[in-house]
């Protein structure tokens, strides 16, 4: 564990206990401490969740949510130490691409190549790994799974920066977005920003594609809107969302189809900025 934050953890917590005041001076105390000490590790991650989760007085500090979304993206999507290329690495294998073009001319496809360990590593880096989803999932629904403005930014950067994540992680964030959603009836640029990460950031899971049960979600999210409770950027993704699924997603490349056509007539309604915004991207491509 790094000394330096978890000293600082340690004297926030404590003071949270005792006085119930920290004076403004938890949040810098903490940044300074992961400015000294570098990293954040993995305990110290579950006890800044913790500490959000807890409602402590520090959590009231100006500058908590910055420091909380920096910290803890930092720690499951970007500070892992990525290792460095080798030479051999960086060398190109000429002999091994010519037989690779030659087989495909041959066979029609492109034969395997193993994943070298340090490729394998780099990505694995920048991974938000099974357990630490699971330690994610778990803190962030304690209380249910309605989530707060910060915990909306921290998704969001996640997502947007992350190489991969496990499936379960993917769509407890849809859920719990829907669900947040649905609280308030309204979606603000804080969560179409994570809307835009989860759909088309560059760990998506269909890659251009928007699949059916993103979109879906997507749908469900705008049915649970007011009509003057969305943000001014939701229409535009509303619509890119939607035009990527029936045009890239399995079934119709390149078309609308009957199904996908008669899935819009049901789920879009026709007199709506969103409804307008899709028609200028579909007539577009």
């Amino acid at each position: 564990m790094g000394d330096w934050v978890s000293r600082a953890l340690a004297a926030v917590e404590t003071a949270s206990q005792q006085q119930g005041n920290l004076s403004g001076n938890g949040v810098n105390s903490l940044r300074a401490a992961i400015m000294r000490d570098g990293r954040v590790d993995a305990s110290e991650a579950v006890r800044l969740l913790s500490l959000h989760r807890s409602n402590a007085p520090v959590v009231s500090e100006p500058g908590w949510a910055d420091l909380f979304v920096e910290a803890l993206a930092d720690h499951f999507a970007l500070s892992r130490e990525v290792p460095a290329w080798s030479e051999e690495d960086l060398r190109p294998n000429w002999a091994a691409a010519i037989g690779r073009a030659a087989d495909a001319l041959a066979f029609g496809k492109l034969t395997d190549v193993a994943q070298s360990a340090s490729w394998r590593a780099s990505i694995d880096a920048l991974a938000v790994g099974e357990d630490e989803a699971a330690m994610l999932v778990e803190a962030l629904s304690a209380d249910g799974m309605v989530l707060d403005s910060t915990e909306i930014r921290l998704l969001s950067r996640l997502f947007s920066r992350a190489v991969s994540y496990p499936l379960s992680f993917r769509s407890f964030a849809m859920t719990a977005l829907a669900a947040t959603v649905a609280r308030d009836k309204v979606i603000n640029e804080e969560e179409v920003a994570l809307v835009r990460a989860i759909v088309m950031g560059p760990a998506s899971c269909e890659g251009l594609a928007v699949s059916r049960a993103e979109a879906d979600t997507i749908i469900a999210i705008n049915s649970a809107c007011d009509r003057d409770a969305r943000a001014a950027g939701w229409p535009r993704l509303f619509s890119q969302a939607i035009s990527l699924h029936v045009l890239h997603g399995v079934g119709s490349p390149g078309v609308v189809d009957a199904e996908e056509a008669q899935w819009l007539e049901r789920n879009v309604p026709s007199a709506s900025p969103e409804a307008a915004a899709l028609d200028e991207l579909l007539k577009a491509s």
